[in-house]
């Protein structure tokens, strides 16, 4: 396989972003289960978004690591970034070390390392979930710039439940393992090479990358012929798979608990999931006795019911009957056909039953719709079972005849019409309610328009009178004019005016002055004056005594 340079294709947020599925929950299950009460210190290595990570116990120290930033930003643990060919974690730092769909990613020139390290910093436990019985050939893609083959997901490696368990083999043993996850949709390699045959290396993932060169996978669009082979195909697997002729897929995943107490080397290897057929049909099917599911997985082994609407459900069948009476009777019941994509009625025989017509699996099992509430059935009585290898039934995973092939063409002209139908008239429809505003938008505007138009009168009407305003204001502002430079004649005059007097002012201030030395001497000359008469007066006062 080729040995990527992961740095640019985990560092994509695309990758990271989203919730995960049915199957992944699962899978998330199966790992929590087998978490030892003892593990009190756990790391997740490689832990991508936090699927496993954020739901770990919370009484336990936990730390998750991965290469990725973008990944690490949706755990609410404490992280690191970091590489695991070179964990910054002391020797057996963590009671447990978990590594959940990490190691078939890893290449080979690192991947003994990689388990060296999980190994050194893990005191006991090591808890491993990888691919199970992958076919790594249903998911290589090759590039359209380079032709690199490549898996979409940079799977390097499948794993047995035999090989997964060797990984440490001197150093720990196998404490306990579960299968888990979806099942696969194909086990036959075979299959897979008519698959690329009819469509190219096509696999339905948006967000891969050329290891090689960088380059973005983008899965072609696929023509209705090629679609409809893919239908015959999926039945036809499903078919030899019921009839054990090809393995029945396993799940999807493996999970499994090594100890470093337990001496690999004492074990014996575990056992793989057996890949055998679902069991015969039972006579009788009680309905409230069938799991009921949101979502239908691949190849199921048992009954399944989808609860589509208060009024309605699917039942799945692992096997196709060849008759079926419902009980009550009057429960109306039809097959779906996959490969035809639609519903094919039940034939009612003389003593009640039901005859099934001759239809395909899907890779979900054989369908049935029932058009009443799934509650007002008790039970089905089941009658023989149909052989989906015999010629009848065979001529229904060819293409068909040139009448079939014309009605199939025709089916996927008309729903390509139809949608276009339906986009034409939600085109329409959306141009009318665009036409209805611009309809109220024109109305609004008009009336804004008249609203304007006599604004606009009002203020020409104004206009006219701030005209006349304005020459008037002229007129008086020539006045004012004339009258500012008479005013500023006079204000010369009476600066000039105003210089005289303040000539005069400071002559007057000068001749104050004078008077006013003379006034003091005439007041020194009186004083004396005074006293020269006060003097002779009592001189001739003394004079008239004697």
């Amino acid at each position: 396989m080729e040995e990527p340079d992961s740095g640019f294709y985990y560092k994509q947020e695309v990758l990271w972003g989203g919730d995960i599925d049915a199957s992944a929950k699962g899978v998330r299950d199966s790992v929590l289960s087998l978490v030892p009460e003892g593990a009190r210190s756990i790391l997740d290595a490689g832990c991508g978004n936090g699927a496993i990570t954020n739901f770990l116990p919370e009484d336990r120290r936990i730390v998750g690591c991965d290469i990725s930033p973008a990944a690490l930003s949706h755990v609410r643990h404490p992280t690191q970034v970091a590489d695991l060919q070179a964990l910054p974690f002391a020797d057996g730092e963590f009671d447990l070390v978990i590594a959940t769909d990490v190691l078939e990613h890893i290449p080979d020139s690192s991947y003994a390392k990689t388990l060296d390290e999980l190994d050194r910093v893990s005191a006991r436990w090591l808890l491993i979930a990888v691919p199970y019985d992958e076919l790594l050939d249903v998911a290589t893609v090759d590039c359209a710039s380079c032709n690199n083959l490549f898996h979409v997901h940079w799977h390097q490696r499948n794993y047995s439940a035999a090989s997964l368990s060797q990984l440490w083999h001197e150093r720990a043993g196998v404490a306990a393992h579960v299968f888990c996850g979806a099942r696969w949709q194909i086990s036959s390699p075979l299959l897979v090479k008519l698959r690329h045959l009819i469509n190219g290396r096509y696999y339905p993932f948006e967000h891969a990358l050329c290891p090689n060169c960088g380059t973005a996978y983008h899965p072609p669009a696929l023509s209705q012929e090629s679609i409809a082979i893919g239908r015959r195909l999926d039945a036809l697997h499903y078919a030899l798979a019921a009839k054990g002729k090809v393995p029945w897929p396993r799940h999807s995943e493996i999970v499994m608990l090594f100890d470093k107490t337990i001496h690999a080397s004492t074990l014996s290897l575990p056992d793989e999931e057996t890949t055998g057929s679902p069991a015969p049909l039972p006579e009788q099917v009680i309905l409230k006795d069938i799991p009921r599911i949101p979502d239908p997985t691949s190849y199921g082994k048992n009954f399944r019911v989808i609860s589509e609407s208060p009024e309605a459900a699917t039942l799945l069948f692992p096997r196709l009957p060849a008759r079926l009476r419902p009980v009550p009777g009057e429960i109306p019941l039809v097959m779906f056909d996959p490969i035809m994509q639609k519903t094919v009625p039940l034939e009612r025989e003389v003593d009640g039953w039901l005859k099934i017509p001759p239809v395909s699996a899907s890779p979900f099992g054989y369908v049935m719709h029932v058009g009443a509430a799934i509650e007002r059935l008790d039970s089905i009585m089941l009658d023989g079972e149909i052989n989906p290898l015999t010629p009848e039934y065979m001529s229904a995973f060819s293409l068909g005849s040139i009448s079939e092939r014309r009605e199939q063409e025709l089916l996927g002209i008309t729903e390509v019409l139809e949608a276009k139908r339906k986009e034409g008239e939600e085109r329409v429809e959306a141009l009318l309610d665009q036409n209805k505003e611009l309809e109220a938008g024109r109305a609004a505007a008009e009336e804004r328009i008249e609203a304007l138009l006599v604004q606009n009168n009002k203020l020409e009407a104004g206009r006219g009178a701030a005209e006349d305003r304005i020459e008037a204001l002229l007129v008086q502002n020539n006045e004012l004019e004339a009258e500012r430079a008479a005013a500023e004649k006079r204000i010369e005059a009476l600066l000039v005016q105003n210089k005289e007097l303040e000539a005069g002012r400071a002559a007057a201030e000068q001749r104050i002055e004078k008077l006013l030395d003379l006034s003091e001497e005439l007041e020194a000359k009186r004083t004396a004056g005074e006293q020269r008469i006060r003097h002779l007066l009592a001189s001739e006062a003394e004079n008239s005594t004697t």
